[in-house]
């Protein structure tokens, strides 16, 4: 909404999480979590309509520098 004419979205408090080992002087593995808390209140208004959150997203993975 360029104009600013649609309604607003009410704040919100995000709760997101990260965990990072370092395995090794090259290599990290980790896992984050977003909105654990499952907020499902919407981040977007447009024309009329609400889009809330996702649900948990849950990332994992290894980071490695060579």
């Amino acid at each position: 909404d360029d104009d600013n004419a649609q309604g607003t979205v009410p704040g919100r408090f995000d709760w997101n999480a990260r965990i990072d080992w370092q395995v090794n002087e090259d290599s990290h593995l980790y896992l984050s979590g977003k909105n654990l808390l499952d907020d499902r209140t919407p981040t977007l208004a447009y024309y009329g309509s609400y889009y809330p959150m996702p649900g948990r997203p849950v990332d994992a993975g290894l980071k490695w520098a060579y």
